[in-house]
């Protein structure tokens, strides 16, 4: 795991350790990880509930006025999340060779690059 790791939770029920960085989520044992997550979170995962196979959270996505807060649900077992809002919010995402400043605005200078 090489990314920094904001929250450790212990599930020896499954015989795991979730590691979040704040994203998603990573289960390892002791032969190495067993799952990854898709990614869940734009910034931050707060929250964190387990209810026997569930593990129930808030991840976070950036507003204009802050931190707009989105429940989820993630299978201990698999790593598959429900309702992840990165993954929402990407799909609804405008394509960049869709993008007509004319209706939308310019992009930041810092995002003219994206593809």
């Amino acid at each position: 795991y090489t990314d920094p790791i904001y929250q450790i939770v212990p599930l020896p029920q499954f015989g795991i350790v979730c590691l979040c960085d704040g994203l998603g989520f990573e289960a390892v044992d002791a032969h190495g990880t067993r799952w990854k997550s898709p990614r869940i979170s734009w910034d931050e995962i707060r929250n964190i509930r387990i209810e026997g196979a569930t593990l129930y959270g808030e991840a976070s996505s950036p507003t204009d006025e802050g931190n707009e807060w989105s429940p989820f649900t993630l299978d201990l077992t698999t790593g598959r999340c429900e309702d992840g809002i990165y993954e929402r919010e990407m799909a609804n995402a405008i394509p960049a060779e869709e993008f007509d400043p004319e209706e939308y605005g310019e992009l930041p200078r810092s995002s003219r690059s994206i593809h």
